[in-house]
């Protein structure tokens, strides 16, 4: 009875130790992702989808918009182009990383709305899938496209429709 005493007590201890460490690489991945979080999000990574913060360093999700910024911006009659995704949409992480090269390629700047974020994008900007892909002008739609673009087709698509909201 002594001896499996001493083992229910060493394994409780084990479990202690394990969940304190586990705590504690929790907390550090916190501390790690807190600028990138306050810097994209305008809040701390607690308040993130578990997916968002996966891609909070990732190089090819750093031009997020947030809603208030982007009404903002087209109440002031801005022109820009916005990526509609979501972090759980394979066909955005595949497509992301293409966009962003296009868009470079052809010197066009791409702002990122998160949609798991900010589910009511989808009613306040009139879309209902990602990936979607809007240019306004002026501060008004003014066209399109929706869908990914991991094949050739859709990607010469996407780059007539980045290079057309260039020329405008």
């Amino acid at each position: 009875m002594k001896k499996l005493s001493i083992y229910l007590g060493a394994i409780i201890a084990l479990f202690v130790i394990l969940f304190a460490v586990n705590q504690y690489s929790l907390q550090a991945e916190l501390d790690r992702l807190a600028e990138p979080a306050e810097r994209l999000y305008k809040t701390s990574p607690e308040n993130l989808e578990p997916a968002t913060r996966k891609q909070l360093t990732d190089e090819n999700y750093q031009n997020i918009i947030l809603r208030e910024d982007l009404d903002e911006r087209l109440a002031n009659g801005e022109s820009l182009l916005v990526y509609f995704f979501s972090p759980l949409c394979s066909f955005c992480v595949e497509s992301t990383p293409i966009y962003n090269r296009i868009a470079n390629e052809i010197g066009v700047e791409i702002h990122q709305l998160n949609v798991l974020e900010d589910p009511e994008a989808f009613r306040h900007y009139g879309f209902d899938s990602t990936p979607t892909l809007i240019y306004f002008e002026n501060g008004v739609e003014k066209d399109r496209f929706v869908g990914g673009i991991a094949e050739e087709t859709r990607q010469e698509q996407a780059r007539q429709f980045l290079v057309a909201s260039l020329e405008d």
